[in-house]
């Protein structure tokens, strides 16, 4: 009986443990790497689309809100993280994504973004853009 009940245990503990992310929650990260004396700031507006037979994110969106992301810490954390919610199940992802790269004296010496839309790879995967100066990057990755 004892054995039934660990195994029985173990099931349901080992259940809620999902070797995927939730398929309506997603995490987006912004993350800031520069290399001294260069800081690099970002932020990126992103929404979270429904799968569509059409191109991606051409259906139901939802808006997941604005981040940011310093790589010197000054005025925001070098690297971010917020949830997202959507009502639905996340299939896609629209994106604006900007940076400054500033030299030592604070003058800046790139600047720049992207925007577009993609579909969610499956798994682990996610989405992941990368805007980059140099060897200063902001990194934008929703899982």
């Amino acid at each position: 009986m004892k054995r039934v009940l660990c195994f029985s245990l173990l099931l349901v503990l080992g259940g809620s443990f999902s070797a995927y992310p939730s398929p309506t929650t997603k995490k987006i990260t912004l993350d800031c790497s520069s290399i001294a004396p260069n800081v690099i700031t970002g932020g990126a507006t992103v929404s979270l689309c429904a799968a569509s037979p059409l191109a991606a994110c051409s259906g139901q969106t939802v808006l997941c809100g604005a981040i940011s992301c310093d790589s010197s810490g000054a005025i925001a954390f070098p690297s971010n993280t917020i949830s997202c919610d959507a009502p639905f199940k996340a299939a896609g992802v629209s994106f604006s994504e900007t940076f400054a790269d500033h030299d030592g004296t604070g003058a800046v010496i790139a600047a720049g973004g992207n925007s577009g839309a993609s579909t969610l790879q499956k798994g682990r995967v996610g989405f992941t853009s990368v805007q980059a100066s140099g060897s200063d990057s902001v990194t934008l990755t929703v899982k």
